[in-house]
């Protein structure tokens, strides 16, 4: 049944209600409508929104956590050459640059390799009857969050070795 008025639906309901019952004396009716399912519908796709942000804060601190790791053994086993580079006039913005890029391409390169995989597994989940789009936006916002995450866990680690002395870095076992 189509209500005319959609502030009216309870009216209806109950209209319906009286005359199912009246017509139908001994049976049972399940009365719904169809916005009461898009309220849910829509509290469902807010929870699954608020799961999707959660779980993309996660990657995001666990693969920034692991930039920054690579990036401080990188810092620690490159300690001479940095060094090096200060004694012979390097400026600390030219040995932050150089750390600030081989994060951004750590990460670039994770998130090539992750889009990739996409692409790949979709025919995959597509044999199991679960429905995936995948789009060239969705691929450049993960390509983009991929730099993000590099760029801002990689700039200690950069700041830190653009920070070292040079005869200390150069002392450095």
């Amino acid at each position: 049944m189509i209500a005319a008025d959609v502030n009216n639906i309870s009216t209806v309901i109950e209209n319906v209600k009286t005359t199912l019952a009246a017509s139908y004396p001994n049976a049972e009716f399940t009365i719904s409508d169809a916005g009461s399912k898009m309220e849910a519908a829509n509290k469902s796709n807010e929870t699954l929104t608020l799961m999707l942000i959660a779980m993309a804060s996660i990657v995001f601190v666990i693969g920034g956590i692991g930039i920054m790791n690579v990036l401080f053994v990188s810092v620690k086993d490159r300690t001479k050459e940095i060094g090096i580079l200060k004694a012979i006039g390097g400026s600390r913005g030219v040995i932050l640059l150089e750390f600030l890029l081989e994060a951004c391409c750590i990460s670039l390169i994770g998130g090539v390799i992750g889009v990739l995989v996409s692409f790949a597994v979709n025919p995959v989940l597509s044999g199991f009857s679960i429905r995936t789009e995948l789009s060239a936006a969705g691929a450049l916002l993960a390509l983009g969050f991929s730099l993000v995450t590099g760029t801002v866990f990689g700039f200690y680690p950069a700041w830190k070795a653009s920070r070292l002395v040079p005869v200390e870095a150069l002392a450095a076992e």
